[in-house]
């Protein structure tokens, strides 16, 4: 299955956090990504709403740079994130 890691994890998060959301009025999105690169449906969705608020609202950034700099960083996040495991593993040995 497509993105199974991704959609427990999201699960996970939901179930987590879902009651101090509530509690504080606010409105939780889990930024679930897979190790080489597979982002969860829920982060997927809250980058499009946020590069169309972008383009709707007519913030200092284009759409188009909103998504190239999301991207950029879940990138470097993913990347520093397996580079610690790999260093991790290899500490264990």
């Amino acid at each position: 299955m497509e993105l199974a890691v991704a959609t427990k994890a999201e699960t996970s998060k939901n179930n987590k956090y879902k009651g101090v959301a509530r509690r504080e009025g606010a409105t939780f999105v889990p930024f679930v990504v897979e190790t080489f690169g597979g982002v969860g449906k829920q982060a997927s969705s809250f980058i499009k709403t946020t590069v169309k608020l972008a383009g709707d609202l007519k913030y200092r950034w284009a759409p188009s740079e909103v998504l190239y700099g999301l991207n950029e960083v879940v990138a470097a996040a993913t990347l520093r994130g397996n580079a610690a495991a790999v260093a991790a593993s290899l500490r264990d040995r």
